[in-house]
């Protein structure tokens, strides 16, 4: 939890992601505690853009690792660290979702339960695909990487909605993006870069709905819909993103909210994986509301409290390896 000093590690990193997983808490306890949170012009905008923020980060943080070690190493470390943890927090949501439905005497469907184990925390399962992806090409075909991944992309763009699909069409463009971009210093992003990108974040945010999301995309791919939706989820995600990163190179002078945040920002996967599993609790208490400050008060406690139960259960040395996969 220690936040080392900025010459051994760059705070702007631990602050950008502990950001982006502040933005997915919100985003999740706003759409358990309200019900009508499509209607929400703040879930609207923080939905467009953070998934892809993270994957951005995944993406800048991407080839220094691959380039370590060789691509068995490399792949055996992911599942680990990615894979192994999102099967078992499958396994989890398996068992509490199959005894909820054996206790109210609901049908069981075996298909649905065998996907929710596989996809477990779907953004780590993306990942660890993302990332093998990644090893194979830098292995074979490192000249011509973005010609491969290009060649990917294609072919996942326009292959049926089976599974995993969706979410590799919306977010694998980004990861390649921060590929592409990590040559720049994402800490120091100029006043005229972040100012751009705000105003076409802003334009694109005017006509952007939660129908251009990875949830409603649609399965024609010969239809405009079908190539406009995906252009403009990705302008928005791209352009939402960028202006996260330039804010963020203002907010890491301020000493105190820089430290608070980035400690979170170090633990991103434990508090992913756990801050959902906390706000089942409303299934029982139905508390409903869409009071701004009430919403922000229930995700820090949802945070506090993530954090609280990662710190406990890290003691445990199983527990980490198969949870968090540390």
């Amino acid at each position: 939890m220690k936040v080392t000093n900025t010459k051994s590690r760059n705070i702007y990193f631990d602050l950008l992601k502990g950001i982006a997983i502040i933005l997915v808490a919100y985003g999740h306890v706003l759409q358990t505690f309200n019900s009508d949170w499509e209607s929400s012009s703040i879930g609207k905008t923080i939905y467009a853009f953070h998934m892809p923020l993270f994957m951005l980060i995944s993406g800048y943080f991407f080839y220094p690792s691959v380039q370590k070690t060789d691509m068995t190493h490399f792949i055996k470390k992911r599942f680990i660290h990615l894979y192994l943890p999102s099967l078992i927090w499958g396994l989890f949501s398996c068992f509490l979702i199959g005894g909820g439905k054996l206790f109210s005497s609901q049908h069981l469907d075996f298909k649905y339960f065998i996907d929710l184990i596989l996809t477990g925390a779907w953004y780590l399962t993306l990942l660890f695909i993302l990332q093998i992806t990644g090893a194979v090409i830098e292995r074979f075909y490192s000249k011509y990487k973005y010609i491969a991944w290009g060649c990917v992309y294609l072919m996942i763009y326009v292959a049926p909605q089976l599974w995993m699909m969706r979410e590799l069409k919306y977010l694998m463009l980004f990861f390649v993006t921060a590929i592409a971009l990590r040559k720049y210093d994402w800490s120091k992003c100029s006043y005229k870069i972040g100012v751009l990108f705000l105003l076409i974040f802003i334009a694109t945010m005017k006509v952007y709905t939660f129908e251009h999301s990875m949830y409603r995309m649609p399965d024609s791919i010969f239809t405009t819909d079908y190539h406009s939706s995906a252009f403009i989820r990705f302008i928005a995600g791209l352009s939402g993103s960028i202006c996260i990163i330039w804010l963020t190179s203002y907010l890491q002078n301020i000493k105190n909210i820089t430290i608070l945040i980035a400690k979170i920002g170090i633990i991103t996967l434990p508090v992913y994986v756990l801050h959902q599993k906390l706000l089942i609790i409303n299934g029982i208490l139905h508390i409903s509301t869409n009071n701004l400050i009430t919403l922000i008060c229930f995700t820090a406690i949802d945070i506090f409290l993530s954090v609280m139960i990662y710190k406990f259960l890290n003691k445990n040395k199983t527990l980490s390896l198969l949870l968090f996969g540390e």
